[in-house]
This record gives structure tokens, sequence and C-alpha cells, in this order.
């Protein structure tokens, strides 16, 4: 009988280990805003699943929102240094038009990934915005100053 016990233990322990294993980790975003994220929304890495919301909570001070993201194993390296995350949500300008899909769908968390070099983390301070395709590409930035907009806006192409 106790071989037969010390046996299930063993098996509890081994299916224990393995489900723990293939949920991935969990890393921590912090937002001014949640713009409408609920848990169970996807993390998308270039259109692609990468992970999901577990969960959403204020900050003890209540001037922050913290985002639970449970990251699939597979898509563990994203979570390194330098990563950054936004919320996707329907943006139009002169120039673009992004996250259509959230105004039917859900809305959702993109991540683009860090320095392939980056030592891997846990928590993050996500962007209210998207990313501009220069800080992408970590291009050049320059600074304009002027008394007027005329027009321009973050994103704007420059010719």
């Amino acid at each position: 009988m106790w071989l037969a016990t010390l046996a299930c233990v063993a098996v509890a322990l081994l299916l224990t280990f393995l489900s723990w294993r293939q949920s991935g980790r969990r890393i921590v975003v912090s937002f001014l805003h949640g713009h409408g994220v609920e848990p169970g929304a996807p993390v998308r890495l270039r259109g692609i699943d990468v992970g999901q919301v577990e969960s959403l909570i204020a900050t003890p001070d209540l001037r922050r929102i913290e985002l639970t993201l449970r990251i699939a194993p597979e898509a563990d390296t994203v979570a390194r240094e330098g990563t950054e995350f936004w919320i996707e949500r329907p943006q139009v300008s002169v120039t673009q038009v992004r996250g259509l899909d959230t105004v039917v769908g859900a809305k959702y968390v993109a991540v683009e990934p860090g320095l392939e070099d980056g030592p891997p983390a846990r928590t993050f301070v996500g962007r209210e915005s998207p990313p501009t395709s220069v800080e992408q590409l970590h291009g050049v930035e320059f600074s304009l100053e002027s008394d007027a907009r005329y027009g321009l806006q973050v994103g704007s192409p420059v010719v």
C-alpha cells in the first residue's frame, strides 16, 4: 500500500510540474489607462497570439493599472529588457489607420520585443500609444520646434 501511495504522489508531482512548465511565464505591465482590456484578452506579437491577459488590478495609489500577462513558453524570449507593450485600440489619423480590428473585436495587448541580447524581465511600464516606425527600427530621432503644429502629429512622415 505504501508503494502505491508513493507512486501516486510521484505521478501527481510530475503532472503538476509539467502543467506548471507548459503554462508559461507571468509578467506584470503597468499602464495609466486600461482602455477596455479584459482578462482573457490576447497578447499579440505582429498579429500572432503569444500570451493572454490573466488579470487587471489598480495599483494601491490608484494611479496606474497593472495587467498580469501569461506569456506562452514558446514566446518566452519576448519578455526581456527593452520590450514595449501597449494596448491596441482604434486610431485614425491623416497618415494611418490602425487597430480597426478592435472596433468589432476585443482589445488586446501588443508587444514589440527588445534587443535580442537583453536580459529577461518580469515587470514593464506599458506605452500609452504604439511606437512609431522609427522607434521600431531604432532610427534617428529629430526634435522639431514651432509655434504651431500645422497638422503634424506623432507618426507623421518626414519627406
